[in-house]
């Protein structure tokens, strides 16, 4: 495709004379943060294993490998690009004292980011992520310790978060797989209270589900009560759950369409070649083509674009497509600064050719 559409000149004509239309909106997101250690191993899968297999024999120390300790969590990171987009949002999560420097570390740069919600605890979530990169593909494996986040549930909400909660134009939900002691039970409690008591939509994301897919069937019971208005997958999180469901999912886009049939709730797949919304019909756009120099993030900066567009009340076509852009940037170039960096990469950076599997792509 061309790098300029008829849909990325709409979308870019509307970013322009809407930006203002989200400085008044409150999205509040919740609960996990991590303090992330990336790994970056400049080698292809295979040699990586054979590197370790080589030091597990011997011991010692592989020296000159670049590593970073970033800011992570869904609803952390999620919070982070959405500021960076102009978006005021609210944080509720639970840290340490530790984890509560690291946490105004990371947020000092967004004025526009509240954390007078956050919770002081006596742990703090973290992982270490080794980010493979080869010349034929690339893979991220992230070893996690989920520390204060299997313990927030529902009831760790106080009168002054459901208020927030309340007056919230969108509440994010992240992160179910790591909250595996509440988070059934802060999947189904929130977005019912939401829905009861306030006036916002609910997003949610329930990250990789591999580590608890015993208790999958719980979740998928809860989802069907209706109460969130949209849940994003990739492709590992859709298949999970078409398994439990007993669905084959051979073909990506029918096995979401199926898995909307039996779940009733509105799906956003993000995958690396387009993203779709299901909700009755499919509405598909195709990913930018770019080459990623980071593999972690591109799920919670999709999730940034989207919701971005959802309070500014964009046509599901544009929605996709700016979570696609949002996401493309961060895998290229990291963090925007502003809406302004996006709206150069949408007019500047070619889609990719997603071929005739898919149906032809309509307005909604």
């Amino acid at each position: 495709m061309e790098a300029t559409t008829p849909l990325k000149r709409e979308l870019v004509s509307k970013l322009r004379s809407i930006h203002n239309k989200v400085l008044d909106k409150k999205v509040v997101l919740l609960p996990d943060f991590y303090i992330d250690r990336l790994i970056y191993v400049r080698r292809s899968p295979e040699e990586f294993i054979k590197m370790i297999t080589s030091y597990a024999e011997t011991g010692g120390g592989i020296q000159n490998v670049l590593q970073e300790i970033v800011r992570g969590g869904n609803a952390a990171n999620t919070a982070a690009v959405l500021a960076s987009l102009g978006v005021p949002v609210y944080l509720i999560t639970e840290v340490d004292e530790l984890g509560y420097v690291f946490l105004r570390h990371f947020f000092k740069e967004f004025s526009n980011v509240c954390l007078d919600y956050v919770k002081l605890g006596d742990d703090v979530s973290k992982t270490t992520s080794f980010e493979i990169i080869g010349e034929k593909r690339s893979i991220n494996i992230m070893f996690g310790y989920p520390g204060s986040l299997p313990k927030f549930c529902f009831k760790k909400l106080s009168s002054r978060d459901l208020k927030l909660l309340a007056e919230a134009d969108m509440v994010g939900i992240f992160n179910w797989a790591g909250n595996y002691y509440c988070g059934t039970d802060l999947f189904l409690k929130l977005p019912k209270y939401v829905k009861e008591n306030g006036r916002g939509l609910v997003y949610a994301d329930i990250a990789d589900p591999r580590s608890r897919l015993n208790d999958l069937p719980d979740l998928i019971y809860v989802l069907k009560y209706g109460y969130i208005d949209f849940l994003s997958l990739n492709e590992i999180e859709l298949s999970c759950i078409a398994s439990k469901l007993g669905l084959e999912c051979n073909k990506l886009l029918k096995c979401a369409v199926d898995v909307y049939r039996e779940l009733g709730v509105t799906i956003v797949l993000h995958t690396n070649m387009f993203s779709a919304c299901i909700h009755g019909d499919a509405v598909i756009v195709p990913a930018f083509n770019v080459k990623p120099k980071r593999l972690t993030g591109a799920g919670d900066s999709f999730n940034s674009g989207f919701i971005f567009s959802t309070l500014a009340d964009l046509n599901m076509r544009e929605r996709l497509l700016l979570g696609n852009s949002v996401a493309g940037f961060y895998i290229t170039w990291g963090m925007p600064k502003n809406m302004w960096e996006i709206v150069e990469f949408i007019e500047n950076t070619p889609l990719k050719e997603i071929g005739g599997e898919f149906p032809e792509m309509g307005s909604r």
